[in-house]
Formats: C-alpha cells, sequence, structure tokens
C-alpha cells in the first residue's frame, strides 16, 4: 500500500465514523428538540430524515467531484 491509499483509507474511515457518530447524537437530540420547539412526531421525524438526506447528499457529490475530477476536462482545470 503506498501512502497515498494509505491516506485515502485512513479519511474514509474518519468519515465512516463520523456519520456513525453523527446519527446517534441527532437521534439523542430529537427529545431536546422536542422539549424546546414543541414539535410533533412526524416533525421529529422529519428533522431526523432531513438531516440524513442533507449528508446523504454531501457525500455524494464529494464523491461525483472526484469522479469528475478523473475526466480530461476535469484534469485540465484542477
Amino acid at each position: 500500500m503506498n501512502n497515498r491509499t494509505a491516506w485515502a483509507f485512513a479519511i474514509t474511515s474518519i468519515a465512516l465514523f463520523m456519520v456513525t457518530l453523527d446519527n446517534p447524537v441527532v437521534t439523542t437530540a430529537v427529545l431536546v428538540i422536542r422539549a424546546h420547539l414543541h414539535a410533533s412526531l412526524s416533525s421529529l421525524e422529519w428533522t431526523v430524515n432531513a438531516y440524513s438526506i442533507t449528508f446523504a447528499v454531501l457525500l455524494t457529490g464529494a464523491a461525483l467531484g472526484d469522479w469528475l475530477r478523473m475526466l480530461p476536462a476535469g484534469r485540465a482545470c484542477g
């Protein structure tokens, strides 16, 4: 394994750890959100789903950006 591969693996592992850590934090905070904002159960479901979907879109966008950079036009820009 070369140095670049090791760095990519380390960064990917840290990102996976953050995803694994963030989701329970949001789920745990739901009770506080409900108490302070007087939110209904459906609003809380939307809160957790919106957080998860936003995070998924950010990760997908980053992967798409990496893929587009590998194309010939992307290499000229970066």
